[in-house]
């Protein structure tokens, strides 16, 4: 699967320093110069403590052109990237479209949860709580970031890190 058609971030308004309550994650969201970079910083935050305090994150991108979501990154509590990348590729195999997505990510573009996709084949199907944001660039959909506890759900804290 190619990658989507993604121009590169600029962050030229980045801040000197983040917020003390947030660690190295915060820092590279705002520093990020790249929107690799900025796709691994949001997957980071989502996964730290002090962020959304996800046991795991995974970040779909609206690819325009297919008319469709795409598994693109995802990240554990406690993995290094590296350690990842094999399931990345896995990850990166699904494509969705907004008539077919299973809840958490329904719920997030605001369409009705699919009853042909089960959500039992997405990776966080065995989780206690999932949740999912629509992450917009301007007013168009640019992804969805999902994540997933071990106990009960921190929504707020997935939307306030994307």
């Amino acid at each position: 699967m190619s990658a989507p058609d993604r121009e590169p971030a600029r962050r030229s308004d980045a801040p000197d320093a983040p917020p003390p309550a947030h660690g190295n994650a915060w820092r590279a969201l705002h520093l990020a110069r790249s929107l690799e970079a900025l796709e691994r910083a949001l997957l980071a935050l989502a996964v730290e403590p002090s962020g959304a305090g996800c046991s795991s994150a995974w970040w779909w991108v609206w690819n325009p052109a297919r008319g469709a979501l795409e598994g693109w990154k995802l990240a554990h509590a406690g993995e290094p990237d590296s350690a990842c990348r094999a399931e990345e590729r896995v990850f990166a195999d699904l494509e969705l479209s907004p008539s077919d997505l299973p809840e958490p990510l329904a719920s997030a573009w605001g369409v009705p949860a699919s009853e042909l996709v089960s959500a039992a084949g997405m990776p966080w199907f065995l989780a206690e709580s999932s949740a999912a944001v629509l992450v917009r660039r301007g007013n168009a959909p640019f992804g969805v970031l999902v994540g997933a506890w071990r106990g009960a759900a921190r929504a707020p804290a997935l939307r306030a890190v994307a």
